[in-house]
């Protein structure tokens, strides 16, 4: 973990993080909402990198979190969006903040396998938070923002991307994690000085280094206390009753399993960094869904994804609190704001424990419908929580949009075909005015 967290403050320390940003300004902000969709999208590529949603939060919240503020969003909403790409950041391969490494040791899983299976819900989970967002500010009449990147100034940095494609490529050759993140590390050195832009003094080179060193104790010590846990309750059997405890309770049914489940993993996970969250998970609660049949990936990836979404689940919601202090608003609300956003990140983890095309498992015909059809869902969902598709959408309509997205998440051709009926008439029955008077003439 060392090597890659060493090769991320490399990266932030000559200039990554303004490059990852510009980029998603570039990608984004010539639509509704688009500081905000700036945030999350540079929040996806930052909090990869990053072994934590508060620290992601820290590092690009700094910079977009002001800058919805500027334009025109409210101190709550501009935290609350922050706060849920930065703990979506957590969920993106390939590094998934050094949880996919753990995971994938833990599990005996091939990392690549590990990576490739978590990419549809991670993708999802920003496809969500994307709509939401886009219909929150079309809801709002929130427009566009202005590019104020300086020429240039991403051209002078596009190079710092080389490093990041090293690692992939060598990932996909079959290569170890620590291979691969060598190489990206001595890269990313190498790229730094390459260009006036991104080169670094001495001093630079010392802040990276101790940044990398710290960060890298603060994952240690997390895990260490974790161990301490795990340890704790293997020697008691205090693991084992809990699972035994969930099975009784669930009496044999899944869902009711996965409800249980699902809560204790964010109840634990309150507090604590994504590594330290899933070593305890690991040991607590993917027993109990393995024994009920549920395979060993989508067991741990399950555990994975509401360990990190306690990051903005209340009470105890740090990345929600981090947010709301750079934002200056209510923590409590910001956190309750930015679960709406990230909804769909608590359905997607039970959509692929019961269809497995969405972990890249079964024929690529399935795997591509079954994708775009959870992407339709995810969608709904959105604008049945933000309440806007083209033009307000009443409560009924809000929920019978939230329930079509749910069918489409579910699998099946029939609650597939079903959920598409309705998103379609909904997008019929409530588009913009504008747009029926242009199809009446």
């Amino acid at each position: 973990m060392y090597l890659f967290v060493l090769f991320g403050a490399i990266l932030e320390a000559s200039g990554g993080g303004e490059l990852l940003i510009g980029l998603a300004g570039r990608m984004s902000s010539r639509s509704h909402g688009g500081p905000a969709k700036t945030a999350a999208v540079a929040s996806a590529l930052m909090g990869s990198l990053s072994g934590s949603a508060v620290a992601n939060v820290a590092t690009t919240g700094a910079l977009t979190i002001p800058m919805m503020k500027r334009s025109g969003f409210r101190p709550r909403m501009a935290g609350a969006v922050e706060a849920a790409a930065s703990t979506g950041g957590q969920l993106m391969p390939p590094v998934m903040g050094a949880g996919a490494f753990i995971l994938a040791t833990w599990t005996n899983i091939p990392y690549l396998q590990v990576a490739a299976a978590a990419l549809i819900p991670a993708t999802l989970y920003y496809t969500g938070l994307y709509m939401a967002i886009h219909f929150g500010a079309a809801k709002e009449k929130l427009g566009a923002q202005t590019d104020t990147a300086q020429p240039g100034t991403l051209a002078q940095r596009l190079h710092l991307l080389v490093p990041i494609v090293v690692i992939v490529v060598f990932l996909a050759l079959g290569r170890s994690p620590m291979r691969a993140a060598f190489w990206g590390v001595i890269t990313a050195a190498v790229a730094t000085v390459a260009r006036s832009a991104t080169r670094m003094d001495p001093d630079g080179w010392r802040r990276a280094l101790i940044a990398g060193s710290s960060g890298t104790v603060q994952v240690a010590a997390a895990c260490a206390t974790a161990g301490i846990v795990v340890g704790v309750a293997s020697l008691t059997g205090i693991g084992l009753r809990m699972s035994e405890l969930i099975i009784t309770v669930a009496q044999g049914q899944l869902s009711v399993a996965l409800l249980l489940t699902a809560l204790g993993s964010i109840i634990l996970g309150m507090g604590l960094p994504t590594t330290a969250a899933y070593v305890v998970l690991a040991a607590l609660g993917a027993p109990a869904l393995t024994e009920l049949g549920v395979p060993l990936l989508a067991a741990h990836l399950f555990i994975f994804y509401f360990g990190c979404l306690s990051n903005v689940t209340p009470p105890v919601a740090l990345a929600a609190y981090a947010a709301a202090g750079l934002a200056g608003s209510s923590p409590l609300r910001t956190g309750v704001t930015a679960i709406g956003l990230a909804i769909d990140g608590f359905l997607v983890p039970f959509a692929f424990v019961y269809d497995p095309f969405l972990l890249l498992s079964g024929s690529v015909l399935g795997i591509i419908a079954t994708a775009l059809t959870a992407a339709i869902g995810v969608a709904s969902v959105a604008a049945g929580i933000a309440g806007y598709i083209g033009r307000p959408v009443p409560a009924l309509g809000r929920a019978i949009l939230v329930a079509a997205g749910i069918a489409l998440l579910a699998p099946g051709w029939i609650s597939d075909g079903l959920g598409i009926a309705v998103f379609g008439a909904a997008l019929w029955l409530w588009r913009e005015p504008g747009r029926m008077v242009e199809n009446a003439a």
